[in-house]
């Protein structure tokens, strides 16, 4: 959960100029996600990532 609020807390630019790979990389475990960051845009990934993660958190 820590991870996503981390991203969250960057911005887009940064998000994207270098925590990109680290993004992909923690999604990379998570199909799922990976494939929805995919389809929606860079400016969305932020989102995604929250929703997604907390899901994950309460889930596990």
């Amino acid at each position: 959960m820590k991870v996503g609020e981390f991203h969250l807390h960057c911005s887009i630019k940064q998000l994207v100029d270098e925590k990109l790979e680290l993004t992909f990389s923690v999604l990379s475990n998570h199909k799922l996600i990976q494939e929805s960051i995919i389809k929606v845009d860079l400016a969305m990934v932020t989102v995604k990532l929250r929703v997604k993660i907390a899901a994950l958190g309460h889930r596990h």
